[in-house]
């Protein structure tokens, strides 16, 4: 798979980050999500939000991409203090996706390091996401670097609702396999 290094992403990145998005929304959701939100899954919408985001982001979020060494990016996190977690963390992983082929390679852990190490140097204690009901690889993951339930909530309504997970991450104990910080 060669060399990996995470880096921070910038505005150039945005259509190549798009294209991890998408595909890992793609092997990933297909099943799992209301057939209309993939559909609404392209790569020319997905890489103006990621141009909005690049151009936009402040010095507390963070957006970080695994970057092979031809310059391929294969994965991509985004984290920062909380937005949609607040009532069970203070910081929050916003994104955190993979190329299907880089799946146990390592990059995933590497990209939730960074994320991690970042909240804690913001003064987080805690940090949260959200998984959808069903995708047991990604609870599976978050488990392992020692995420407990903390809440549940439904996204969308009609044709586009799904349920999610929230999970939590104390900082203090957890976030490196679940060895203490």
């Amino acid at each position: 798979m060669g060399t990996i290094t995470i880096t921070p992403a910038q505005i150039g990145d945005a259509e190549a980050i798009a294209a991890v998005h998408v595909a890992s929304w793609e092997a990933t959701y297909r099943g799992l999500v209301p057939a209309a939100v993939l559909a609404g899954m392209t790569l020319e919408r997905r890489t103006a939000q990621w141009c909005a985001r690049l151009a936009s982001v402040d010095g507390d979020r963070f957006i970080r991409v695994a970057r092979r060494l031809d310059g391929e990016i294969v994965g991509v996190v985004q984290a920062g203090p909380a937005r949609t977690v607040g009532d069970f963390a203070d910081s929050e992983l916003d994104v955190l996706y993979v190329l299907d082929r880089y799946h146990g390679s390592g990059v995933g852990r590497r990209l939730m390091a960074a994320a991690i190490e970042q909240a804690r140097s913001q003064g987080a204690r805690t940090l949260g996401l959200w998984v959808v009901v069903g995708n047991a690889r990604a609870r599976a993951f978050y488990e392992k670097a020692g995420a407990v339930f903390a809440a549940e909530r439904t996204d969308g309504d009609g044709a586009e609702r799904m349920v999610e997970h929230g999970l939590r991450i104390d900082l203090a104990t957890g976030g490196d396999g679940g060895t203490p910080a």
